[in-house]
């Protein structure tokens, strides 16, 4: 084998592990920025999860050779900035993704908030792979660490499904407990819409909360049509009521 043919097969080597890291690199930030537009979750963590493990292993070569210039002729050119940059995007994101939740929650957007866990779904699954990278891998100073840590800025998965639970139960014992009925058509029609919950498994069973509240609301509408009609009866026996009446 001559020197220009081990020359060629470098050349050839090199292009496609550019190829490689640009296809994970880019589809990465691509998908991140719009998996609350999938439908489906699993496929698209999948995917994600697949692209992590790619960067990261590149972050570890990077890592474990030493020699800047072993790792400059292998690596793609600003490979070190690139990631930076992506870094920089999650961070970006999990600050808008923060707020977009606290926006949600608070006013009980649910096509928000189902748009969000399915984001977090997601990036739960993603963070607790990086943290095994981060762990057992790589060095903590790494960039690795500082992607944990920008993530790390997201309400947690199981906190989010936790704090919708809540929400829903106050609004389920509203409904059990009004005594105003001006509000009920709004506030149950909310509660039913919260079936749209369902994929995310949360620990409560809301068709049987929409239930308790319709059993509770007839239950109140029978009491005061009880009440009216016996307050009807009684004025009607104490003063006969006439034709002008």
């Amino acid at each position: 084998m001559h020197i220009n043919d081990i020359e060629t097969i470098y050349v050839e080597v090199h292009v496609d592990i550019i190829c490689i890291f640009e296809d994970a690199y880019q589809h990465f930030l691509n998908q991140i920025l719009t998996v609350h537009q999938t439908k489906h979750v699993k496929t698209k963590t999948v995917m994600l999860k697949k692209d992590v493990t790619c960067l990261f292993g590149f972050m570890k070569f990077r890592h474990d050779v030493q020699t800047g210039q072993i790792s400059n002729f292998i690596l793609p050119e600003d490979f070190d900035g690139k990631m930076t940059r992506l870094s920089e995007k999650l961070d970006t994101y999990s600050i808008e993704q923060a707020k977009n939740y606290k926006i949600a929650f608070e006013t009980f957007d649910i096509s928000s908030l189902v748009d969000i866990l399915k984001t977090m779904c997601i990036c739960n699954s993603l963070l607790t792979q990086i943290k095994v990278y981060h762990d057992q891998h790589i060095n903590k100073s790494s960039i690795v660490n500082t992607i944990k840590l920008n993530l790390e800025k997201l309400t947690p998965y199981p906190d989010m499904l936790e704090s919708i639970c809540q929400k829903i139960e106050n609004l389920g014992k509203e409904l059990i407990n009004t005594k105003l009925f001006e509000s009920v058509n709004e506030k149950f029609f909310i509660l039913s819409q919260t079936k749209r919950f369902h994929p995310f498994h949360l620990r409560i069973d809301v068709n049987k909360l929409e239930e308790e509240c319709l059993e509770s609301i007839k239950k109140e509408i029978s009491i005061i049509y009880s009440n009216a009609k016996q307050f009807l009866d009684n004025f009607s026996q104490e003063k006969p009521l006439g034709r002008r009446d």
